[in-house]
């Protein structure tokens, strides 16, 4: 079993990752840096130095630095694991399960009950999972093709689109679906699980909700205002204060439609 020594508290890890309380950012290194480093790669399916600091939104030096020290933060594991569903046990060692298991039950009991669209078809007929009358519109299939990461803010396309059906009245044919994964958005008003319907930008975004990429490469969902030559990104909701940006630098990916959130 290879090991792994904690620089913050000088604990040599095996198969459980110590974390002690600690104000310092933990830090591992490992004795095989290129295996390490060539999973990382095949986890963010990548092959660069580059390209690697490009998915994880840091420099390539600081990746270069990975590959002459093997000194790597254990939250960088941590966010490698959460953009690619991969273990962190086995991104240190090798062995073991590659990618996390449950994780898409966890997901998927987010998502819209699987409700053939002859229930709500027409009329108020009884749906057949809730027992409560049903809209007079019919449901219509639209993909869930990636998740936004709330913790990297960046977004993570599925390899496999599924599909998920929603409302004909709030979605279009070239409408998708994205799941907000984590709470760190919580104060922007963006909860773990909320399903963000988005079409495309075939209209002008002021004053609605947009789906934008930003210069560090973070994803941002947010409220757009153009002022000027800047563009005014406002929090759906409570105090976090608004980011200004060059619309040079802007993409805008999406318009959302509406964000529908589940209530257990």
């Amino acid at each position: 079993m290879p090991s792994y020594v904690c620089h913050t508290c000088d604990i040599r890890h095996g198969e459980t990752i110590a974390t002690p309380n600690s104000s310092q950012e933990k830090t591992l290194v490992s004795p095989n840096k290129s295996e390490i480093f060539n999973r990382i790669c095949e986890a963010l399916e990548v092959t660069k130095a580059a390209e690697v600091a490009d998915k994880l939104g840091i420099t390539e030096g600081s990746v270069s630095q990975w590959k002459k020290t093997g000194k790597i933060a254990l939250k960088t594991y941590v966010r490698i694991s959460e953009l690619s569903n991969t273990s962190v046990h086995w991104l240190l060692t090798g062995e073991g399960e590659k990618f996390v298991k449950n994780t898409s039950a966890r997901k998927n009991k987010f998502l819209a009950p699987d409700i053939s669209p002859e229930d709500t078809a027409s009329g108020l007929l009884t749906n057949t999972i809730t027992k409560l009358p049903t809209a007079n519109f019919a449901l219509i299939p639209v993909p869930l093709i990636a998740t936004i990461s709330a913790s990297a803010q960046q977004i993570v396309f599925r390899k496999e689109p599924m599909q998920v059906r929603v409302p004909g009245i709030l979605a279009r044919k070239d409408s998708v679906l994205l799941q907000i994964e984590g709470d760190e958005l919580s104060e922007e008003g963006l909860r773990d699980g909320d399903l963000v319907l988005a079409r495309p930008v075939d209209s002008s975004p002021e004053n609605k909700i947009v789906i934008a990429i930003i210069p560090d490469k973070r994803v941002l969902v947010r409220h757009y205002h153009k002022a000027g030559r800047l563009v005014h990104f406002s929090p759906l909701e409570g105090q976090i204060p608004t980011i200004r940006i060059s619309e040079t630098e802007v993409e805008i990916k999406w318009i959302v439609s509406s964000i529908t959130r589940p209530f257990e």
